[in-house]
């Protein structure tokens, strides 16, 4: 009997590039959307799809839902379910509950056991987190520092169309030379052209980010680094798709580099080469991570330094959640 899979979110970034995914799979596929979108019909490689509305899918049965939905959303509709079926989260409501598992496959998807509910990790963690287990794999690890460089796409579909728009505008005034830095719009809340803004989600107590402590507490579970102090600084710039990170590793002994550089080299998800210098345009829409300017310090031996670059929608995202369903099922 052929498998029924629904994608809760199906209209936004990530659940319209699950869906392209999932097509490819013999199963029968059920789109759902907001009230706004319900009925609307969309083309997905030549098929046509029919929007449902989100509140209905607990009235049809489904072997597997992905939920690409805010997490207050994710957590009322799996309150309302009460069939028995596998949930994949895209969102953040669960990934540091106990007793939920937060996969990434080729990482830890094999800590799945037949859990009904799994968490997936932000998008940005995704390219980050296999790097930075090879080597914890090779040397023990003491301290992680992380700088992120998130690209627009991470903040959703509105946000993506808003800075090309905002783009076209910036353009139009900076030909005007008596209003070359004047921008309408210059908000730091807001997500702009021709700037970068070292904020994204809301700012805590301790001076830490939303996606600052995202990226430290789901590093901490999916790589088991509980002894490890993780301090990162996450940037949104202008850049329609593909997360950079620059990585900074300090360990309890000296690198053994030509051992990193072999791990890297032998892994199929990774394109290293000593003379690779990765960017979001160049190597962002991709299924690999790539990784460039790789070294290590004569007056620091024991710290590592590298550069990422990871799609977050093939990587993490909706590449990683189809990745997990097809372990999953198999």
């Amino acid at each position: 009997m052929m498998i029924r899979v629904a994608v809760a979110g199906a209209t936004g970034v990530v659940g319209l590039l699950l869906a392209n995914h999932l097509i490819k799979e013999e199963l029968e596929l059920d789109l759902y959307a907001s009230e706004t979108s319900a009925g609307n019909t969309i083309n997905i490689k030549g098929k046509e799809f029919s929007l449902k509305p989100l509140a209905e899918i607990k009235y049809t049965q489904y072997d597997y839902i992905f939920l690409a939905i805010s997490a207050e959303n994710a957590k009322a509709l799996k309150d309302s379910i009460t069939y028995p079926t596998k949930f994949l989260d895209l969102s953040s409501a669960y990934r540091q509950d106990p007793d939920t598992p937060l996969l990434l496959f080729g990482v830890n998807h094999q800590d799945y056991s037949n859990e009904n509910f799994i968490a997936l990790p932000n998008c940005v963690v995704a390219p980050v987190a296999k790097p930075i287990k090879i080597i914890s794999n090779v040397h023990s690890v003491k301290n992680i520092f992380i700088s992120t460089y998130q690209s627009i796409s991470g903040a959703g579909r509105e946000k993506t169309y808003k800075i090309l728009d905002d783009t076209i505008k910036d353009l139009e005034a900076l030909k005007a030379l008596e209003n070359k830095f004047d921008f309408s719009d210059n908000s730091i809340k807001e997500i702009n052209s021709f700037n970068v803004v070292p904020a994204i989600d809301d700012i805590y107590a301790d001076g830490s980010t939303g996606e600052e402590t995202k990226i430290k507490d789901e590093l901490n579970k999916i790589l088991k680094l509980s002894d490890v102090t993780t301090i990162a600084t996450c940037v949104r710039v202008p850049v329609i798709r593909g997360h950079c990170a620059s990585i900074n590793i300090i360990c309890t002994e000296v690198i053994n580099l030509n051992e990193i550089k072999e791990q890297f080299l032998n892994d199929p998800e990774i394109k290293f080469r000593d003379d690779l210098i990765p960017s979001p345009r160049q190597n962002g829409n991709s299924e690999v991570i790539s990784i460039g300017r790789l070294r290590v310090f004569q007056d620091s031996p024991n710290v590592i330094s590298f550069w990422v670059v990871g799609d977050n929608l093939n990587i993490g995202a909706a590449g990683n959640a189809y990745r997990i369903f097809k372990y999953i099922n198999d």
